[in-house]
């Protein structure tokens, strides 16, 4: 247990790093480097699911979803009209015309067998079965125009949300999606504009490729619904208690009307006494000197940056306070006796469990490991990294250890889990940020360890260990004696043969 005085610094030292990080990046005032798509300006129409028009109770797990809509091709143009109509008809937003008149001309020969072109001037007015067709015509064709614009409107929509999906998906470690709540423009003291949501909560944009609908739904690791205030000054930023328990009782449930608006509606009260909120879909007309904050959800797809930095420092002084100081943040700040070295040998100092072929570097990791608090193993791309990581921890799982392995990218850990034998793959616990897939391949690794837990048989695992180990066992020997005849070999084929003694 770290005592009070190192407790101390230690928690000093993680503000500093937090108040330093806030420093050193630029502020992000406004959303000008961010793409929004406000919700109240989406079509309300069947193919969307839309939760600013829905009760509170009939929103679940989906926050928002858009189908792709069915689009219909236009009636066809009768040839009794083809003369007669003018325009595109593929323009939903300009309908065709008929002419009034037309001219047809004729060819015919005159007495002198001469061609002579006779014109002749046709008025639809004297036309029925012309005018007939062209009312049937354009009725359907209105009808079919009027829905296309609807579908279009989706379709449009739907085209928006999947650009999203594609750059999330190819640029996933460098932004971010969250669903913003309260948007907020504000000139405090005329120093600068802050136009940013004061609310922000992480989700996940998931696409069903069968059906072609696309959802918004909460992260896997939850929402997370946060408060921020880094694009403000320190000095024009709310400390309000009351409205900050409200946001943490409502983390997960931001679409509960007495959670978010309140909480908003209280920090308006309070940066200001000439503050406003309102709860209206569309963000403020402009910054003024009064803080505007209008409820305006929009979907933002941001850079990830310092806010998710100073986040996780926000998460170790939390840890900090509750007295819980992790093993690494010990050894970090010099109290290195408090923590043991690792037992790397629990099956003796022999016994290396690696499941893909090694080399001597791989091993010699093993060994000093057994010696230090930390090995750094590095190489350029292609030198066999992830083989390397997957021996080593197959090995540290078989000798009793928990080992978490972190990267940068989520495709490096997807690369990394392919790696390993399915046994052991299978009990691998993935976290992916941002993944469809990441709750199902959590939830299927916690079942197949809970599957195994409640099928367990003591008895029958210390057979198999027995029966391994001998097989281990006979296998050491058949390669001792293959190395002896290697050698017996190489000694004959380099030896030296006196002819004359």
């Amino acid at each position: 247990m770290m005592d009070a005085a190192h407790l101390d610094r230690t928690q000093r030292f993680y503000q500093y790093l937090k108040e330093f990080t806030q420093l050193k990046f630029k502020p992000q005032r406004t959303n000008d480097d961010a793409t929004l798509v406000w919700l109240g300006t989406l079509p309300n129409e069947p193919e969307i699911f839309n939760p600013i028009y829905a009760e509170p109770d009939r929103i679940g797990e989906t926050w928002l979803s858009v189908r792709r809509p069915t689009r219909q091709s236009g009636p066809a143009l009768p040839g009794l009209l083809g003369d007669w109509v003018t325009g595109d008809l593929r323009k939903v937003n300009v309908p065709p015309t008929i002419q009034q008149q037309r001219v047809i001309e004729e060819t015919i020969l005159d007495d002198d067998l001469q061609p002579q072109v006779i014109r002749t001037t046709l008025f639809l007015d004297e036309q029925p079965d012309v005018l007939a067709a062209w009312e049937a015509f354009e009725r359907q064709w209105r009808e079919w125009a009027a829905g296309e614009r609807r579908a279009l409107s989706v379709q449009e929509r739907y085209v928006e949300l999947f650009d999203l999906y594609q750059r999330v998906q190819a640029e996933g470690e460098r932004y971010e999606l969250r669903l913003g709540f309260g948007a907020l423009r504000w000139r405090p003291g005329g120093e600068y504009t802050v136009d940013r949501h004061l609310i922000t909560a992480q989700v996940h944009l998931q696409f069903d490729a069968v059906q072609g609908i696309l959802s918004v739904v909460p992260s896997a690791d939850g929402a997370r619904a946060l408060l921020e205030q880094d694009m403000l000054d320190p000095q024009h930023r709310v400390l309000n208690p009351e409205a900050e328990a409200i946001l943490a009782d409502h983390q997960e449930d931001v679409w509960d009307p007495v959670g978010v608006p309140a909480v908003l509606k209280a920090w308006a009260n309070a940066a200001s006494g000439e503050g406003t909120f309102l709860p209206d879909l569309r963000p403020p007309a402009g910054a003024t000197g009064n803080p505007v904050v209008h409820w305006a959800p929009a979907l933002i797809l941001c850079r990830r940056g310092e806010r998710t930095l100073a986040a996780t420092y926000d998460s170790v002084l939390e840890q900090l306070q509750r007295g819980d100081v992790p093993d690494a943040a010990q050894r970090f700040m010099g109290e290195h006796d408090l923590v043991p070295r690792m037992d790397t040998h629990a099956g003796g100092p022999r016994t290396i469990y690696f499941p893909l072929p090694s080399n001597d570097a791989q091993r010699s990791i093993i060994d000093r490991i057994g010696r230090a608090r930390g090995v750094l193993v590095q190489g350029p791309p292609g030198t066999g990294k992830s083989h390397t990581i997957v021996n080593l921890v197959s090995h540290l799982l078989a000798t009793n250890q928990r080992v978490l392995v972190t990267s940068h990218t989520e495709r490096a850990l997807k690369v990394l889990r392919d790696k390993f034998p399915p046994d052991l793959a299978a009990l691998c616990v993935t976290h992916l940020r941002g993944d469809s897939d990441a709750r199902a391949m959590l939830e299927s690794s916690v079942g197949e360890m809970i599957r195994r837990k409640d099928h367990r048989d003591a008895a029958d695992e210390v057979r198999q260990e027995k029966q391994l180990e001998s097989q281990l066992e006979q296998l050491r020997q058949q390669e001792n004696q293959l190395l002896d005849q290697l050698e017996a070999l190489r000694l004959s084929e380099t030896g030296t043969l006196d002819l004359h003694g």
